[in-house]
């Protein structure tokens, strides 16, 4: 089950900045798709996988 966090809330669980957050998830979208300023692409390619 995957569910939809906001990078707010994923900041205020791992006691991180938002920023952070934002940061290592284009990063993450940087490395998986090759592409940067890709976090919406990232988000499908996550909800795909099964």
């Amino acid at each position: 089950m995957k569910i939809s966090i906001p990078p707010i809330h994923i900041a205020i669980f791992t006691n991180r900045t938002k920023a952070a957050i934002s940061n290592a998830r284009t990063r993450l979208a940087k490395r998986l798709l090759g592409e940067q300023n890709s976090t919406e692409k990232l988000d499908a390619f996550i909800s795909d996988l099964q």
